[in-house]
């Protein structure tokens, strides 16, 4: 079979074309995605997530590193409700997913 001189540089431009595409994909999927914090007045903690294109996955932590909660919920938009009942003081939340910086947010019950 007879190869074509510019084979190899049409395979080269199609793979790098691909490559666009699926970057541009997924900068997109998270274009609407957002999460935030709130408190209630009974002290719980409201993380609401919108748009998540992955699972969203949050930890929320002491001021002394221990994890006290762990949450794995599945893509698109929900709340998480934590915190009743627990000591006033500074919390950390931290929000991973898949090909993302880890996100931290701090929030204080009082």
């Amino acid at each position: 079979m007879p190869q074509h001189p510019d084979r190899e540089q049409r395979i080269k431009a199609a793979r790098e074309r691909l490559a666009e595409v699926r970057e541009k994909r997924e900068i997109a999927q998270w274009e609407g995605a957002s999460w935030n914090v709130t408190t209630t007045s009974s002290g719980e903690i409201n993380i609401r997530y919108s748009a998540w294109p992955v699972r969203f996955q949050a930890k929320i932590a002491d001021v002394k590193g221990h994890v006290l909660a762990a949450f794995d919920k599945p893509s698109g938009t929900g709340v998480i409700i934590w915190g009743k009942g627990v000591e006033v003081g500074l919390y950390f939340i931290r929000v991973e997913a898949e090909r993302v910086e880890p996100m931290v947010r701090k929030i204080v019950i009082f």
